[in-house]
């Protein structure tokens, strides 16, 4: 894997849709191989569903990690973990970024 892109998130399961949207939408090179890892910071909304739902797109490799301790240091450190990247991205979950990030 060449690079991992890793959002961590609470309880704003729409505005992670739109993030998600927005990477699947993204224009890379086809020799590129990245990911999307989720890492869901304890939320309480339907953050799992719409992780998973786009975990199902076609082209886009998301995976959805659950992190109980409540906290942006400890989600990004379960981010790196999880990653197989090796190069790791961090966005938030309502940046939406340009079709060339």
């Amino acid at each position: 894997m060449d690079c991992s892109v890793v959002i961590t998130t609470y309880n704003r399961a729409k505005l992670l849709a739109d993030t998600l949207r927005s990477l699947a939408a993204q224009q890379v090179s086809p020799d590129l191989r990245w990911e999307v890892i989720v890492v869901d910071n304890n939320s309480r909304d339907d953050t799992p569903e719409v992780a998973r739902s786009f975990g199902q797109t076609p082209g886009l490799s998301v995976r959805y990690v659950f992190e109980p301790r409540q906290g942006q240091s400890f989600a990004r450190n379960l981010g790196v973990e999880a990653a197989d990247g090796a190069v790791v991205l961090f966005t938030d979950d309502d940046i939406i970024p340009n079709v060339d990030w």
